[in-house]
């Protein structure tokens, strides 16, 4: 009989590397023409175009020719007083080895453009809130299956930002592109300079912005974290995000979500958010509590926990490595997201306790 559940598990994944490498069959390298996501984004941006609207930010090489940096904005575009709307931040594929993050995203927005085809409420909730973002933001590691971009540099470590604290080795260093955490030399990568703009343009001035950058490959649970990376301690506007987790729990109860700053389990040098969260500080003092930066950290190695045998292959580390947990990861994903374009919305509602009603 073991001999039997032996052989019965070995076929198991071995179908589903045949089901994984059709489900990403670009990242085995299966396409030499574009990333497929990007295709899909364009697919939607032709049907929908009062709705999503893509635009191309610059474009990076890579060993299967030149991939764009490409920027969306999903909101109605034919209301009026779009500039006044809060705006909610949507990131992926920082890491282009964490597809499932890019995945989550690209199937939000399809989920979200389709609800428009017969959901009277949905269409009625993007006339009250801009989504945009960067659903790719490092094509050149996506091709190359990397962490890094192009040019051997850890983008999430490439900020003008200094840790009293930081982690060993993976806190990020300036020794050589050729080991893992690079922060480069001195310089902004073009893909983060194109992150940093964006969300300084869009987000900085609209009354109410939260952002949300989707990670994996850490833990075995889903974290939701807030800044800071540089420093231990809780970030100025903690209140806020209280009550924003206290809203995950009480939408999406059986969604569990570790919470806190990304300190809390470990500290970085050149972290872009803590960048980002602290120029605001700096322009705006006394609106402290309207712009959120959100970490999304997908728990992927409790599937190594599962099966363990995956631990073989490192992407296994980063995205889930059967089809179906795949899916499922995306189904789950895609409600929090839902929920935080609602929030977004709605957010002089939503920071309002029911003690202070």
């Amino acid at each position: 009989m073991k001999a039997v559940a032996l052989c019965l598990y070995f076929s198991k994944i071995q179908t589903t590397f045949v089901e994984e490498k059709t489900l990403f069959h670009h990242h085995n390298g299966g396409s030499k023409r574009m990333i497929s996501e990007h295709v899909q984004l364009q697919t939607l941006a032709k049907r929908y175009p009062r709705y999503f609207r893509l635009e191309s930010l610059d474009s990076v090489p890579t060993r299967k020719g030149r991939e764009p940096i490409q920027r969306f904005s999903l909101t109605d575009h034919e209301a009026e007083n779009l500039e006044e709307l809060p705006v909610l931040g949507l990131f992926a594929g920082v890491h282009g080895l964490e597809v499932i993050g890019v995945q989550i995203l690209v199937h939000f927005l399809d989920f979200a453009l389709k609800q428009t085809d017969w959901n009277e409420q949905f269409r009625d909730l993007l006339t009250k809130v801009r989504m945009v973002g960067i659903p790719i933001v490092n094509p050149a590691g996506l091709v190359h299956m990397t962490r890094s971009n192009g040019h051997g540099v850890d983008l999430m470590r490439n900020a003008p930002v200094e840790s009293a604290c930081p982690s060993v080795f993976i806190g990020g260093h300036r020794w050589s592109a050729w080991l893992p955490y690079f922060r480069g030399k001195q310089d902004l990568e073009l893909e983060s300079r194109l992150l940093l703009r964006l969300v300084q343009e869009q987000c900085f001035n609209a009354p109410f912005s939260i952002t949300m950058d989707l990670h994996s490959g850490f833990g075995v649970r889903d974290c939701l974290w807030t800044p800071y990376a540089k420093q231990q301690g809780l970030p100025p506007t903690w209140e806020e995000y209280r009550r924003i987790a206290q809203l995950i729990d009480n939408s999406l109860k059986y969604a569990k979500y570790d919470f806190a700053p990304q300190s809390r389990y470990y500290c970085t040098n050149g972290d872009l958010w803590d960048y980002l969260y602290d120029r605001y500080l700096e322009q705006n003092p006394g609106e402290e509590g309207h712009f959120l930066p959100l970490t999304l950290e997908v728990g992927t190695w409790r599937f190594i926990k599962k099966s363990p045998l995956t631990g073989f292959r490192t992407w296994n580390y980063f995205n889930p490595a059967h089809a179906h947990r795949f899916r499922r990861v995306i189904r789950r994903h895609i409600q929090l997201l839902n929920l935080l374009a609602h929030l977004t919305a709605n957010w002089e509602q939503a920071f309002i306790t029911p003690s202070d009603r």
